[in-house]
Order: structure tokens, then C-alpha cells, then sequence
């Protein structure tokens, strides 16, 4: 397993994490309808977390 070295690997991480999961049929509609999540705003939180 790689190890996260660089922002743009936390960066890649992150954005594969919640592309598999916005996709999900069982969690998906959670981030997608119910949340309304803002992905502009939520991924840089995200990142830094």
C-alpha cells in the first residue's frame, strides 16, 4: 500500500473516498439528497482534516 506523501495524494484519497461513496445505492443518498452536501466547500475541509 502506497503511503500518502504529498497534498496530492491526501487529495486523490479524498476524491476517490467520496466518489465510491456518492455512487453508493445504500449511503449515497444520504451526501446526495438528504445532506445536499456542497463538495466546493466540503472537500478542502476534508483535505486538511
Amino acid at each position: 500500500m502506497k503511503q500518502l506523501q504529498t497534498q496530492e495524494d491526501v487529495e486523490f484519497l479524498v476524491n476517490k473516498f467520496y466518489e465510491k461513496v456518492t455512487k453508493n445505492k445504500i449511503i449515497g443518498f444520504f451526501f446526495n439528497d438528504v445532506a445536499k452536501i456542497n463538495w466546493d466547500l466540503h472537500l478542502p475541509k476534508m483535505y486538511k482534516f
